[in-house]
């Protein structure tokens, strides 16, 4: 009798969904826009993103922080690539296949956000 009864999502668990869908989506579309960068300025930028993502992981609290300063760093070190005109092309490949498979795994979450959300609004 048990499996018949709609069970909704916990606030926490939408909330969380809603986090890894828009985080997903930004941070897929800033690997998109990186991508374009080249030559002098896309290094600088990586190497930004390299310090900012080791300051964030050293400093964590959660796994979560962790996991977001690594995945900073490795944004950085993919910006950094894609500037250098020998590994250039496979790196611009890597991120623009990394973005574009964040930005479609954030609209998922985020659908799925908005979906959950509703039901629970109607009370299903």
């Amino acid at each position: 009798m048990k499996d018949l009864l709609h069970s909704t999502a916990s606030t926490q668990d939408l909330v969380k969904t809603g986090t890894k869908g828009v985080a997903a989506v930004v941070v897929g579309g800033a690997l998109l826009l990186l991508r374009g960068f080249g030559g002098i300025f896309g290094i600088v930028l990586g190497g930004a993103l390299v310090v900012f993502g080791s300051t964030v992981s050293a400093r964590a609290d959660t796994t979560d922080d962790r996991v977001g300063g690594l995945m900073s760093i490795a944004a950085g070190v993919l910006t950094i690539l894609a500037s250098l005109p020998l590994v250039g092309g496979i790196a611009s490949f890597l991120m623009g296949f990394g973005g574009f498979s964040l930005v479609a795994y954030g609209g998922v979450e985020v659908f799925r956000f908005f979906r959950t959300a509703r039901r629970r609004k109607r009370g299903v």
